[in-house]
């Protein structure tokens, strides 16, 4: 079913332009019949295109106008031959008949309207596959006011519905289409045959627009005082639709304060691809003066890149940022409404903010719609918008018939995801999982066909040939069956307290079991019957599997162990607790040997990740206590359980002093990263087997911070930053909850022994959770700082952020700061190197911090914020750094003047010996007092060094640049 897009829509211009020119060139009988053969062509190129993919929404526009055209003309043709009988004797047309005359204008005018209505039927079905294209809906309105046949509620009513979906700020900086489309709807308005209802439908109209945020509403204050007052309004009522307009402008200038810039990286983004449309609109001007878009040119096969789809990823990715910023809005405003709901009885006027609260809430929708109809090939943000349909729909706090419409439309959009990118696996997967999260909420039936002939369809397009994209997509359809069974085997209810892809803990042997949830008994019905229909859905697959690639027996090997994991968790089980048969014959022995490996995981800090494989391996063995079909899901979630708990408490076993005992362990057990491989690597199939995309998430996330916090050697460097400072230091890995031991610098003159004969030159590994404070010290360059423990660097900075905006984000979300700063140039003008410090108070701030990174932003650029040993005060003061280049110092410079003037003397012959003897031995005086001065001053720096740190006064006490000291506080240290 693949197809060439390309050649379709090549061939569809290539006909278009070939009837425009015999149009053009032209005109008798035998130049229309070929001019009806192209546009026939055409006709047809468009239906095979449109079966095989949506069109973009100019292909949409262009069909509509070829049909119109080829309509038009096969009408003309048949007039001209209905009348072509009666001609005169020289074989011209007997045009004084008049009732040839009426003939030809009855043909005429209905050719006309039928013609248009075909015109619009066309354009409905590409609004339908591109609702959020405001170029389509312009098109489709302006055409509405030509047409007769359509009534003045009908066209208000379209009208209504192209502004819904592209006039409620998601075409920002667009005011020549949707300022347009307020235009029309104004008009239709002002159609209205009762004055009362005319003068309420304006009123309605301009109200509507001033909650739009365009840019020509700076005028519509003046323009709606005009219109208001061709209705005959009174006075009164004018002044107060005047308000209200003027109240929803300033509204909307604060509300959308923060979401212009995203519109411009939109804009931008567009006019780089050269897709822009507003600057690329043919217009013509009319009989008032006014410039229309001059939609003959628009629908022409010519060069047009607007319209077409052409979007790529980075205009994509501006639709979801932008996207996402309303979404996050949007949800403060609601936090903010119920808070406002709460403090009601404080407020009596009853006054509350509303600015933000004109944001319409389908706007993210409507961006996401506009978005599709630029970028309709790109995965990614259809992924996004899918997502985002299903987190409204999961979240439930919207009533029962607009979560019926987001139901529908999730279920429409990842159809159309299919259509657009039909050789996308994660879009087909994607639709498989939505009927999972329609069937979450109520709104869909898991049905085994269904499914097998979806992943079916997808596999039919041939766009997916590939064994293992095959195998992929029928796993993941039989994964949501498996599951729904969980779903069924995990009760809601009073009792419920996990969820059906939630880890569970094991009880304690020790304590009392806890009461045992029962599953109704329809409910374990429909669970036996899926599992039925489990079993036919893997022996179907098989067969596909072996129709469509026969050779191919490793596929069929990965589809035999899925379907042995499957039933040693899941299907065993619930047969054997359909049949009746006991499940705790034997238990006593598993049970005791599940003990024994709890116990000893309890005792060896940390363990071993084979003997967490080895425990999960007994557990699933085991086979238990099952009395009911919630105790099948319990442990299914009990093994999530302990993969979890394995990967997070696992560890590289304590370096031993004694060498043999090294080798005694060595032999006894695996290396650490290679049974950690296996362990991660079961998890995750564990969870692709029979998990959740939230489960398969959460172990990947848990898997990608454990080998984070577990690198590959005991002690490493850590790697160069962008900067010059490179920081070097030794940090010992410890996978208790105590702080890490490290290597810190003793300042005593003894250097410690760590082997027999060699020593340490004062460096020497703590073996206590935290150094003695003011030991531990970090190297930058050259130098060395005392380290600060509660200190974060935080990157990606914006070159204008200045050292209180870091206070001013942070302080509120993390807690109390005591320095913070951005590195900057040591020379004039000083800028900013894209990353700063700041240092906290407390260990708690620093955590809440870290749990911010890549998540807040600053000046439009998100942060990423790491912990860091550096303090955050800088120990050479700002104006103290060398100004001069090395070399070309006051100094240097005398030198090396005299020493030239020394040379042009000596080669002149001029200065005799002894006054040569002279000048050196003053040379060298000099050379002497200057290194006594300096030796003096070094003395001097450090008293002062040793007074400032008696006193209480140390380097952390330095305030931000820029800020005066007093007179009274004491002498900062000054480095020589």
């Amino acid at each position: 079913m693949s197809y060439d897009y390309n050649a379709l829509v090549a061939k569809i211009a290539q006909e278009r332009r070939a009837a425009q020119q015999l149009q053009q060139n032209d005109n008798d009988n035998d130049s229309q019949l070929r001019i009806m053969q192209h546009l026939g062509s055409a006709m047809e190129t468009f239906d095979t295109l449109s079966a095989h993919c949506p069109m973009t929404p100019l292909l949409w526009m262009q069909h509509a106008a070829t049909a119109r055209q080829f309509m038009q003309l096969s009408s003309r043709i048949n007039s001209d031959q209905v009348t072509g009988s009666d001609k005169n004797d020289d074989g011209s047309m007997a045009m004084n008949d008049n009732d040839d005359d009426a003939n030809r204008a009855t043909i005429n005018d209905e050719s006309y309207r039928t013609a248009l209505q075909t015109q619009l039927d066309i354009l409905e079905l590409g609004l339908q596959e591109f609702p959020g294209s405001g170029l389509l809906q312009l098109c489709f309105a302006e055409l509405l006011l030509q047409c007769q046949c359509k009534s003045l509620d009908e066209k208000l009513a379209a009208v209504e519905t192209a502004l819904q979906h592209v006039g409620q700020g998601s075409h920002l900086a667009e005011d020549d289409i949707i300022g347009r489309l307020f235009d029309i709807h104004l008009q239709l308005s002002l159609e209205q045959p009762d004055e009362t209802t005319r003068a309420k439908a304006v009123a309605a109209s301009l109200i509507w627009r001033s909650k739009a945020p365009l840019l020509v509403n700076e005028s519509l204050q003046q323009e709606a005082r005009e219109t208001l007052l061709k209705t005959n309004m009174q006075q009164r009522d004018v002044d107060e639709i005047l308000f209200v307009v003027e109240r929803n402008r300033q509204r909307v200038a604060k509300a959308y304060s923060r979401l212009w810039s995203l519109g411009d990286d939109i804009e931008m983004s567009l006019h780089q691809l050269g897709v822009l449309a507003k600057h690329q609109l043919p217009v013509l001007v009319d009989a008032d003066g006014q410039q229309k878009i001059d939609w003959t040119r628009v629908t022409q096969s010519g060069n047009q890149l607007y319209g077409m789809g052409l979007g790529e990823h980075t205009v994509a990715h501006a639709f979801i940022q932008y996207a996402l910023a309303v979404q996050k809005q949007l949800d403060e405003n609601g936090m903010a409404a119920a808070r406002n709901e709460s403090d009601a009885s404080d407020n009596e006027n009853g006054d509350n903010d509303e600015d933000d609260s004109i944001i319409p809430k389908n706007l993210p929708t409507a961006i996401y719609e506009r978005a599709i109809s630029e970028c309709p090939t790109v995965e990614s943000l259809w992924m996004s918008y899918a997502r985002h349909l299903s987190e409204a729909l999961a979240s439930k706090s919207l009533p029962e018939c607009e979560l019926a419409n987001v139901a529908s439309k999730l279920q429409s959009v990842t159809q159309r995801a299919m259509r657009n990118c039909p050789n996308s696996l994660l879009l087909v997967e994607q639709r498989l999982m939505t009927f999972l999260t329609l069937l979450k909420a109520g709104f869909e039936v898991i049905d085994p066909d269904a499914l097998l002939q979806v992943a079916q369809a997808a596999l039919d397009t041939k766009f997916l040939p590939a064994e293992w994209q095959h195998l992929k997509v029928f796993l993941t359809a039989v994964r949501v069956v498996k599951l729904r069974i969980l779903m069924l085997l995990t009760p809601k209810g009073k009792g419920a307290v996990v969820d059906y892809d939630d880890a569970e803990p094991l009880l304690n042997h020790k304590k009392k079991k806890a009461a045992s949830q029962r599953v109704a008994d329809n409910v374990l019905e429909e669970a036996n019957d899926l599992v039925d229909d489990l079993t036919d859905m893997y022996e179907q697959v098989e067969t596909r599997l072996k129709e469509a690639f026969p050779k191919w027996s490793a596929g069929r090997s990965l589809l035999w162990r899925d379907r042995a994991l499957t039933s040693q968790l899941l299907l065993d089980n619930l047969q054997r607790l359909e049949s009746g048969e006991q499940q705790n014959k034997g238990a006593l022995s598993d049970k005791s040997a599940v003990h024994w490996f709890d116990k000893a995981l309890r005792t060896s800090n940390p363990p071993h990740p084979d003997w967490y494989r080895s425990y999960i391996a007994a557990f699933v063995a085991a086979p238990g206590e099952i009395a009911n079909g919630c105790d099948v899901a319990r442990r299914i979630r009990h093994v999530r359980y302990l993969y979890q708990q394995g990967v997070k408490l696992v560890g590289r076993p304590k370096v031993d002093v004694n060498e043999g005992n090294q080798l005694t362990n060595a032999q006894l057990q695996r290396d650490f990263d290679t049974a950690f491989s296996c362990l991660c690597q079961e998890w995750l199939e564990f969870e692709q087997t029979i998990g959740s995309d939230r489960s398969i998430g959460r172990a990947s996330h848990a898997i990608q911070i454990k080998m984070r916090k577990t690198p590959s050697q005991l002690s490493f460097v850590a790697a160069p930053s962008q900067n010059t400072l490179k920081r070097k230091y030794n940090e010992q890995i410890t996978l208790t909850d105590e702080p890490p031991a490290k290597k810190y610098k003793v300042d005593d003159d003894n250097a410690t022994q760590t082997k027999a004969g060699e020593a340490t030159n004062g460096v020497a590994e703590s073996t206590a959770a935290t150094p003695p404070p003011g030991k531990l010290k970090v190297k930058v360059g050259d130098l060395e700082y005392p380290v600060h423990p509660y200190t974060v660097r935080i990157s990606f900075l914006h070159p204008e952020t200045e050292d209180m905006d870091l206070v001013e984000l942070l302080r509120p979300k993390c807690g109390n700061i005591v320095h913070a700063r951005i590195v900057r140039d040591k020379h004039p003008p000083f800028k900013s190197k894209g990353w700063g410090l700041v240092q906290f108070e407390e260990k708690d701030a620093v955590e809440k911090a870290l749990a911010l990174n890549d998540v807040i932003g600053l000046h439009e650029k998100v942060l990423r914020i790491e912990r860091s040993q550096q303090p955050a005060v800088s120990l050479v003061p700002p104006g103290r750094h060398k100004i001069s280049e090395k070399g070309h110092g006051k100094h240097s410079k005398r030198n090396e003047k005299k020493h030239k003037a020394q040379i042009d003397d000596e080669k002149d012959g001029t200065i005799p010996p002894a006054v040569k003897d002279a000048e050196t031995k003053a040379i060298n005086e000099s050379d002497d007092r200057v290194a006594e001065t300096n030796n003096a001053k070094v003395t001097k720096n450090a008293e002062a060094l040793e007074t400032i740190n008696a006193s209480g006064v140390d380097s952390f006490s330095f305030k931000p640049r820029n800020v005066a000291r007093k007179s009274h506080q004491k002498p900062r240290l000054k480095l020589v």
